[in-house]
């Protein structure tokens, strides 16, 4: 790939707000962030080298800066060489996916948009993975079709990326289960990690946005504008939406999104996170209501997001300042969600989470004074070094960028989450 180019986006009504002391330690924490990562350390794997990367995009473009576009081609580079010497999975995130979703993000940022043609070779390996799907597959955002189509949205309108569309609508269509209260995607067991095996021996049915309908709903709303799956998609995305509200739970007056539905499994109010719960659920509902212009799911969606908003400290259940279940996530979140309806009280909760990010700052420690909790691995769970995107620095530095500059955190794509700004 050529030197960085330096082509830098126009401006897009995004807008940069913090002020005053959280805005000086957002500029310092990036600055620790790019520094702390221009020397990572180990065998880093090429997704996470690709996040890096894309981190480094970003920061070139807010910044006007040479030396930091140069860093993130470096890096670019690095990725798309392991790539090709490594067994990666076709999953949307720690998958060959993953790192050509970052070349459609950087390319014009970086370097000039015909260099992209790496994708073409993984529009064909994603071709022929879909067109033998293994029995039993995700459907989610993380890992399964949702996630792929996601990526061929990105490639769009390249041929090979439109095949890939069609064929991921179809797997959609045709393991989508109907009831009487609409369409839905069942995790079976064999899917789940053992400790939900455990909790949930049949399987379930997910809401959270990384793992579950929420995810395929935002996936599909933006598929709607695609003309030659738009029919498929917009029934499956109006059953979809309907299936999930009737499964929200009630408390405080209030819907709310549990993690998952089965079998003699409590209902209850999750954690404020992108991943699972109110937040990132209620935002894929809102962000469906934009791409199809539908204000009663908006009408519906909003008071669960205020409620959100509202959700801080303990009852919050955040433990760390990564972007998918930590501080940094939800102030992007609501920083997103701020932008495209102008209501304070996002603007309030995201400041909020925003001095929260600060508060997990441990200086000589992990990356950058970041170190990341993941649930997932353990019970109670384990503190880790990262530098990836989802739980890690890369993620961290994302979302504060987004704070302080004008450049459209266009990134979060990757997340559905990706309101216009008003």
């Amino acid at each position: 790939m050529a030197h960085a180019q330096r082509q830098y986006a126009a401006a897009s009504g995004w807008r940069g707000w913090l002020e005053g002391s959280l805005k000086e330690k957002a500029q310092a924490t990036v600055r620790e962030l790019a520094e702390g990562l221009a020397v990572a350390q180990g065998d880093i794997p090429a997704t996470t080298l690709a996040e890096i990367a894309l981190f480094y995009g970003y920061l070139a473009e807010a910044q006007r800066d040479a030396v930091m576009a140069e860093h993130g081609l470096r890096y670019l580079n690095a990725a798309i060489d392991k790539v090709g010497r490594a067994s990666l999975p076709p999953s949307f995130v720690s998958g060959y996916p993953q790192v050509g979703w970052v070349i459609t993000q950087l390319a014009g940022r970086l370097f000039e948009p015909r260099e992209a043609d790496a994708c073409v070779a993984i529009d064909e390996a994603l071709r022929a993975y879909l067109q033998r799907l293994p029995q039993p597959a995700h459907f989610d955002l993380i890992s399964g079709l949702a996630g792929v189509g996601v990526y061929a949205l990105a490639r769009m309108p390249a041929p090979s990326a439109a095949a890939c569309l069609a064929l991921t609508i179809q797997h959609l269509a045709e393991r989508a289960e109907r009831d009487q209260h609409g369409v839905t995607w069942h995790t079976p067991p064999s899917l789940l990690p053992e400790w939900q095996r455990q909790i949930c021996p049949a399987g379930y049915y997910n809401l959270g946005l990384a793992h579950g309908v929420p995810g395929v709903i935002a996936f599909l709303a933006r598929a709607c504008g695609v003309a030659a799956v738009s029919k498929t998609a917009h029934a499956l995305l109006e059953d979809a939406v309907r299936w999930m509200l009737a499964h929200a739970g009630e408390a405080d007056g209030v819907p709310f999104f549990p993690n998952w539905v089965a079998p003699e499994v409590d209902r209850h109010r999750s954690r404020v996170a992108w991943c699972y719960g109110d937040l990132g659920a209620a935002l894929a509902l809102l962000y469906a209501a934009r791409c199809v212009g539908r204000p009663d799911w908006e009408a519906q969606a909003l008071p669960i997001l205020r409620y959100a908003a509202r959700n801080r400290g303990a009852t919050a259940g955040v433990r760390d300042a990564g972007l998918c279940h930590g501080a940094a996530g939800n102030a992007h979140l609501f920083n997103r969600i701020y932008q495209a309806t102008g209501e304070p009280l996002f603007q309030d909760a995201a400041g909020y989470w925003y001095a929260q990010v600060f508060d997990f700052h441990r200086p000589q420690t992990g990356i950058a004074g970041f170190t990341p909790y993941r649930p997932e691995d353990a019970e109670p769970g384990t503190w880790t070094e990262d530098a990836d995107m989802f739980n890690g620095a890369v993620g961290i530095g994302l979302s504060l960028l987004a704070a302080i500059s004008e450049t459209a955190p266009a990134w979060d794509e990757c997340l559905l989450v990706s309101l216009p700004p008003r």
